[in-house]
Order: C-alpha cells, then structure tokens, then sequence
C-alpha cells in the first residue's frame, strides 16, 4: 500500500522521448493549481519492458501505472491484457501512435483508465488524465466502503439523494426552512473517449460550489442534482460557471420557508427549466464550433 501523503505511478515505456515528456507532466503536478486537488505528491519508477512491469505491478505498492502499449518485448493490446491480468485492479492509462488509436479504444474496452495520443502528448492533458484517474480510484474505494456513493465521482448515488433530499425537505417544512435545488447536465452525449473525464470535472465543479450539509449526487450518467436548506428565504444559488469545451446546461427549483414542496415538484420544476435550457445550450456550444 501506498503511503498516506504518496501516490506511487509505475511508468512503462522505452522511448525516452516520451520518459521526458512524463517528467515534465509530474512536475506540473507540483505547481499550485494541481497540488491543490491532489493533497499528495506523486513518486514514480520506471520499467522499460513488459517482464520488468509485471514484476513490479505485482507488488500490488502501484496506484496507477503509464504504459506505452509498444514496448521492447510486447506490442499492442497485448501488452494492456498482461498488466490487467497480472494487476487487475491497477488502474492503467495506455499510450498509443495517432496511427493506432483504435488500440487506445480497445484498451479502455478492456478496462483502461484511458488514452493518451503521443503526437498530442502535452504536459497538461497527460496531467489531468493522471489526477482524474488517481481521484477515481480513490473514489471507488470509498463506494466500496461506503454504501450509496457513486464509484465514478465519489458523489452520493441518485438513490441515496433521493433517501437523504426526501428527509432534509420533511424537515425544512416541520421547521419553516428553505430549500433550493439545482440541476446539472451535460447537454450533449456523445461518444468521445474523455467523457468520463468530463463527468469528474463537472464533479468537481459542484464540490467547489456546494458544502455540507448541502447534498450533492450524480443522478444519471451525465447529470447530478445538490439540494441546499438554509434558514433564509430566497437562498441564492450558487453562480454556476461553465467549463470550457464541455455543454453544460442548469436549471433550479426552490420553495421559500412557508411554502413547502414535495421533493417531487421540485424535480419537475427544475426539470422542465433544464429541457429548456439544454436545447440553448447545445445551440450556443455548436454555434462555436
């Protein structure tokens, strides 16, 4: 197991050309806007070929490992099926030529965290791939700790929101309190292979706008709800910006203390505002394009 303050990444590949690049991706990590999200530092070792990897994977002392899918001694989606085979639970982000991107896909078919292309291989792409996947794996080890919280985000699933928003608002209408709810979707699904990454961003997102006892879920695969009670009428919700290059629409519903909702109505409520404010979105995302 890794240290509480570490995360330890085994890099696999043999061209130093993309050794040198992964270097300059970690020391990325340690400027202020990643140290901040990350809350550990990152420690790595090397292996440049396949036999040494799955040595070294086998300790079971890697969070997360780089592995270039042509190696001295393995080329292709071999190499990807040997690690997961060897390390099942390691999570694992392949490298691949533009001209095989067809294995990057195979690979996250197959399990892998995800693809990153070497003819686009930038510090910081390779640095958000490697914070979102470690910020995953911690996320799937608390839902395998902690019943009703969404493996992906690490969010409440949509089941214990509903169990969790049902009580808080039977108890902001005994007590004459207020409750906002606000809805989130990404407002254009597609296929593209970093979805997932958008889904943790926009995670990420609401932790930043929401606290507790504010609750925040993913309620579907690419939309979450936050529901807050306060005191005050009128709460005002949180000013929601939009990421850059992902389609996200909102929309809100609130009763004010005196004038309770069910949870319920206030779904509906902030339903029918979202199908509205989808369709502007995705016409403001694609008039960019």
């Amino acid at each position: 197991m890794s240290p509480p303050s570490n995360w330890n990444l085994l890099l696999i590949a043999s061209d130093p050309w993309d050794i040198g690049l992964v270097r300059e991706a970690l020391s990325e990590l340690e400027e202020n806007q990643y140290a901040r999200s990350f809350q550990k530092t990152i420690s790595w070792q090397m292996a440049e070929c396949l036999d040494d990897a799955l040595d070294l994977a086998g300790t079971g002392e890697y969070d997360i490992a780089l592995c270039d899918l042509q190696l001295s001694d393995s080329e292709g989606l071999h190499t990807f099926l040997k690690l997961r085979a060897k390390a099942p639970h390691l999570p694992v982000i392949v490298l691949v030529n533009r001209s095989a991107e067809d294995l990057g896909i195979a690979a996250m078919r197959e399990g892998a965290q995800d693809y990153l292309l070497k003819e686009e291989f930038d510090c910081l792409p390779l640095a958000r791939s490697i914070r979102y996947t470690l910020e995953r794996r911690q996320n799937e080890i608390a839902s395998e700790e902690h019943w009703g919280i969404d493996k992906l985000t690490g969010l409440l699933d949509e089941k214990e929101f509903l169990r969790r928003a049902s009580y808080a608002i039977e108890l902001a209408t005994s007590t004459g309190l207020s409750a906002a709810l606000t809805v989130v979707e990404i407002a254009m699904e597609d296929n593209r292979a970093d979805r997932t990454l958008d889904v943790l961003e926009i995670a990420e997102r609401l932790r930043g706008l929401f606290e507790p006892p504010d609750l925040v879920a993913r309620i579907g695969p690419i939309k979450y709800a936050a529901l807050r009670i306060a005191r005050a009428e009128g709460i005002p919700f949180p000013r929601w910006v939009t990421p850059s290059g992902i389609p996200v629409a909102h929309a809100h519903a609130r009763f004010d203390a005196g004038a309770p909702k069910e949870l319920s109505v206030l779904l509906s409520e902030a339903e029918l505002a979202l199908s509205e404010n989808k369709l502007q979105t995705m016409e403001a995302f694609l008039r960019q394009d």
